[in-house]
């Protein structure tokens, strides 16, 4: 996997060893909202923070990442507006996680590649804050990145008219003004898990832009059910692409073999 935030190790570590944030921080001598806010990611850990917290929980510093401050303000995109994030219902990396559960070698050769890139620390930590909704989707997302798909932060309505809202699926905001978390790729750009209101509010696995034309593809995994697909893709106003997890499969490993060629 690409390195895991320090913020989210911390806070899967102590769940896993049945603490609670107090008695981590106690040992830490740290306070209760000290170490809230370095499990949220609102505040960075010092030298010894960080030392005394992954001596706590027993884990090794190799491949934790300290995410660099102000990430976001170094990726290439406008300056304004505000920055949007799309609510993740799992971590990423636990979607990584189940990637490489089932594609062990694929995933590790892909991500191989990755920590060679020098951006790779401020594309881990765009990474953690990319919403991705199934394995499948992780491992789509690793294959454009080893295409050297490009990092990015833009805002939809920027790239060009979009024929109805692009909202936050929670409070039916119009959010496509803001700027949102993207790869760009050969003059592509890749939004994952957008929501689109046309009507009823539907969230998108990728909404994606071209040469001036919007579309959506959608990526089903194993035991999707399709009963409701006909009617979601008519409802939405652009036109709807669905991969199954065998298509994602071959793409990446396409990807991986074009890659591992050049």
């Amino acid at each position: 996997m690409l390195d895991i935030p320090f913020r989210n190790l911390v806070q899967e570590k102590r769940r896993e060893h049945g603490i609670t944030q107090a008695q981590l921080a106690a040992r830490c001598e740290l306070t209760r909202s000290r170490l809230s806010n370095l499990e949220c990611g609102w505040r960075g850990p010092t030298a010894s923070e960080f030392a005394c917290l992954l001596a706590a929980l027993r884990v090794p510093p190799k491949h934790v990442l300290l995410e660099p401050a102000h990430w976001h303000q170094t990726l290439p995109g406008e300056p304004r507006p505000a920055l949007y994030l799309a609510e993740q219902e799992r971590p990423t990396f636990i979607r990584m996680r189940a990637a490489r559960r089932r594609h062990p070698l694929l995933i590790d050769a892909l991500q191989l590649r990755l920590r060679k890139r020098p951006d790779y620390p401020a594309l881990c930590a765009f990474t953690s804050r990319v919403a991705l909704q199934s394995g499948h989707e992780a491992l789509f997302y690793l294959a454009l990145l080893d295409r050297a798909a490009q990092v990015r932060c833009i805002s939809p309505y920027s790239l060009d008219a979009f024929p109805c809202k692009i909202v936050d699926p929670r409070t039916r905001k119009n959010v496509g003004q803001l700027r949102h978390l993207c790869l760009h790729l050969d003059g592509t750009y890749y939004f994952f898990q957008i929501g689109l209101m046309p009507g009823s509010v539907y969230c998108v696995d990728v909404l994606v832009w071209r040469d001036g034309v919007w579309s959506v593809l959608e990526i089903d995994g194993e035991g999707h059910d399709a009963g409701g697909d006909a009617e979601r893709d008519a409802a939405i106003p652009l036109a709807v692409t669905r991969w199954s997890a065998g298509d994602v499969e071959n793409f990446a490993r396409g990807v991986e073999r074009r890659s591992r060629a050049a």
